[in-house]
């Protein structure tokens, strides 16, 4: 949190207009980070920081890959702060400057009680794990307080995965947002913003485009936060708690989901906590939410705790779309959980329920099957799933895999566990087909890491990620595949490693391109 005492008049700002100021301003001696889908847009938005600083104060423009001239075209020499110092690096530059980025920033620009600008591809930090990027925002912050600066990173292109690994990074940012373009509107995604104005959580906004750069479009009628006496008041599942006892007087535990919701039926502004274990769960958690939402307001607090690995993308987004202000995922601690449950404080929930919830789920809930299924069975299920899908929401994976010299596909089938609806496998032509159902394709690492016991690149050399149902090249006999695994198998199962880069194949295969890469 940020000490008032030790802002001065001279405040930094985002300098987009009404977007308010618990949103917009920045402390000195912090990191923020926001993530741009489009390099056009973080230039524009970097452009109008800067024309909206005052006079006295005092920024730097840091630019990576390009020419910082690039991101001051335009800007009028009338505005923008008294003194502005400018450097760059090149893309082959990237990751030796920012390994040691306080080291650079000293040799270059010496800054103290400035605003620096940090403009650089999503895809420089793509080399870095999460241990990596986590140290470095420490380590940002530290020197960021010691000199009275305040730093915004700004990317752009394949920035949506960067925003997923750094919302774990929120002990040390002191803002993350997103801006991203959506059926025609420009969205401003905020996860949280610390200020001295206090902390707030996650909401969304739309951003319309002007000469002047962005501001923020007013929809009227917006409901205000009710001024009721439940704010704190906080209901929740007795296993979100993880067997600890009622945290304060403003706590009341749960056995039961049901009594649970009754509870919450009759609340105003408490937060109310919810937990999932199972994506078998999701259609149901979602008619809950959307309940919820739909009778006691935008003011409720609802927030999904994930018990166990089974939510994917689109699941969160289905949870969230129908009423949920934040899913909290698995693996996250207590301690951590507790730091995001204060986000949300105060928040109101600004999403649109949708008009009939029966068709948003039909057309986002997997089937009800599940497993190794024969190799008719496996082309009809995954032409009726993709004769569904539509354009506007994530797309499924179907991937082909070639077990590694030594090991048959009957033996890899053997080390595969398929938990979660929607995703099932069969054998055809020496290969492992796998259906993965709503599995982005940023996430396909992650999902292969739960779908088999083994470490996957220890049993497979290559896989392709076919672009259809008609891609399938399967000649397999005719009901030759069994309907579970095999009972035994040649490996036995291990713990699944990690931290390993994607081994090259034997021969090309053409991945999505999700880290904005040329």
């Amino acid at each position: 949190m940020c000490d008032p005492r030790m802002v001065d008049a001279q405040r930094f700002s985002l300098a987009i207009p009404k977007l308010h100021d618990e949103l917009a301003q920045l402390c000195r001696g912090s990191l923020y980070w926001l993530a741009c889908a489009r390099v056009e847009d973080a230039d524009r938005l970097c452009r109008q920081i800067l024309a909206g600083m005052g006079a006295g104060t005092r920024a730097a423009l840091v630019v990576g890959g390009r020419s910082p001239q690039l991101l001051t075209l335009g800007l009028d020499a009338r505005q923008g702060p008294t003194e502005l110092a400018s450097c760059s690096f090149s893309e082959h530059q990237a990751a030796a400057v920012l390994q040691d980025l306080p080291k650079e920033l000293e040799r270059a620009l010496r800054p103290r009680g400035r605003l620096l600008l940090l403009s650089v591809p999503a895809q420089a930090w793509s080399g870095f794990d999460q241990g990596w990027l986590q140290a470095w925002c420490m380590r940002m912050r530290t020197w960021l307080a010691a000199r009275d600066c305040s730093l915004l990173v700004v990317t752009h292109a394949g920035s949506a995965a960067l925003y997923f690994r750094l919302q774990t990074c929120n002990e040390y940012l002191a803002g993350l947002a997103q801006l991203y373009w959506q059926t025609g509107a420009i969205h401003y995604l905020v996860h949280f913003w610390r200020n001295e104005w206090g902390v707030s959580g996650s909401c969304a906004l739309e951003l319309v485009e002007g000469a002047a750069g962005f501001a923020v479009r007013v929809q009227p009628g917006m409901p205000a936060l009710p001024d009721a006496g439940d704010q704190q008041l906080c209901l929740a599942l007795r296993e979100i708690l993880e067997g600890a006892p009622a945290l304060s007087e403003h706590w009341q535990l749960f056995d039961e989901p049901q009594a649970l919701l009754a509870r919450a039926m009759h609340a105003q502004a408490a937060s109310v906590l919810l937990a999932i274990a199972g994506n078998d769960r999701v259609g149901e958690l979602a008619r809950q939410l959307y309940a919820l939402r739909q009778h006691r307001g935008a003011a409720l607090k609802l927030v999904v705790r994930e018990l166990a690995p089974c939510l994917r993308g689109p699941d969160e987004q289905v949870l969230l779309g129908c009423g949920a202000n934040l899913v909290v995922p698995c693996g996250t601690r207590l301690p951590r959980f507790l730091t995001l449950l204060g986000t949300v404080q105060g928040q109101l929930w600004r999403g649109r329920l949708p008009a009939d919830i029966e068709e948003f789920l039909r057309h986002r809930q997997p089937p009800p099957q599940r497993g190794v299924v024969p190799g008719g069975q496996f082309v009809a299920q995954v032409r009726e799933i993709l004769a569904l899908e539509r354009s506007d929401e994530a797309r499924h994976l179907l991937l082909a895999l070639s077990p590694v010299a030594g090991l048959s596909v009957a033996q890899t089938l053997g080390q595969c566990r398929l938990r979660r609806y929607g995703d099932f496998a069969c054998i055809g032509g020496g290969r492992l087909y796998l259906f993965l159902f709503g599995c982005p394709s940023e996430g396909l690492e992650m999902a292969l890491g739960h779908v088999f016991r083994l470490p996957w690149r220890e049993l497979f050399s290559e896989y392709e990620v076919l672009a259809g149902v008609d891609a399938l090249w399967l000649d397999w006999p005719a009901g030759a595949l069994p309907n579970e695994a095999p009972p035994s198998a040649a490996i036995a199962p291990a713990s699944q490693s990690a931290g390993h880069e994607l081994l090259p194949a034997p021969r090309q295969v053409v991945l999505p391109n999700v880290l904005g890469a040329p």
